[in-house]
C-alpha cells in the first residue's frame, strides 16, 4: 500500500513540477462589413461570413473559423474556457452556415509536432444563435487555456509516424534513374548535381 502512495505521489509531483501555466489569449475580431463571394471555380458562387484572420473547413467554406495556436512545453492535454465574450448582432447568416452554428461556441483542440516542437491548436466558430434565425458574431474575446500534462503512450504520433522525423529540416533531391540496376551515390557525384 506504501509503494502505491509513493508512486501516486511521484506522479502528481511530476505533472504539477512539469504543467504549463494556463494561458490567457485576448483577441478582437474585425469582420467584414458584407458577406465575401468566393468563386474558386467560377462555377458555384458562395456567399460567406469573413474576418481578418479567419480560417475555413474545405467541406463547409462558408463558415469562418479561429485558429489559435499554443506553444506547449509537454505532451497534453488542453482545454479551453471562453472567459469574457463580448458579442454584436449578425444581420445575415448564409443559409448553408446555419446548420454549423450552435447556441454555445465549442472548442476543438489538438495536440500537434510542429517542426519538432509540440504546439496546441484550438479552433471555434465565433458565431452563436441566440433565436430562430437570430445570430451573434464574437467580436471580442479572452480565453484561457490550460494544458494538463500527459504520459506519452508511445514515441509514436496517434497515426503510427514518429512524433519526430529525420525529414523536418534539410533538402529533399529526386534523382532520376535511366537504367535498372545498383547505382553508386558518392561525394563527387553529389557535388556535381
Amino acid at each position: 500500500m506504501n509503494k502505491l502512495f509513493i508512486f501516486l505521489l511521484v506522479v502528481c509531483s511530476f505533472f504539477y513540477t512539469y504543467a504549463d501555466s494556463p494561458i490567457t489569449i485576448q483577441k478582437e475580431l474585425n469582420w467584414d462589413n458584407e458577406l465575401v463571394i468566393h468563386n474558386p471555380t467560377g462555377q458555384f458562387a458562395k456567399e460567406i461570413l469573413a474576418f481578418e484572420g479567419a480560417i475555413y473547413n474545405g467541406l463547409h467554406p462558408e463558415v469562418p473559423y479561429v485558429l489559435e495556436v499554443i506553444p506547449l512545453t509537454t505532451f497534453s492535454d488542453i482545454s479551453v474556457e471562453l472567459v469574457k465574450a463580448e458579442y454584436e448582432p449578425l444581420r445575415y447568416v448564409p443559409e448553408a452556415a446555419r446548420p454549423h452554428i450552435k447556441e454555445q461556441i465549442s472548442f476543438q483542440s489538438r495536440i500537434e509536432d510542429h517542426r519538432r516542437a509540440l504546439v496546441g491548436k484550438v479552433t471555434f466558430v465565433p458565431i452563436r444563435q441566440v433565436g430562430p434565425g437570430r445570430y451573434e458574431k464574437l467580436v471580442r474575446y479572452e480565453l484561457r487555456v490550460l494544458p494538463t500534462p500527459k504520459l506519452n503512450p508511445s514515441p509514436r504520433g496517434g497515426n503510427g509516424g514518429t512524433l519526430v522525423s529525420v525529414l523536418d529540416d534539410g533538402s529533399i533531391w529526386k534523382i532520376a534513374v535511366t537504367e535498372e540496376g545498383i547505382h553508386k551515390l558518392d561525394y563527387n557525384f553529389l557535388k556535381d548535381q
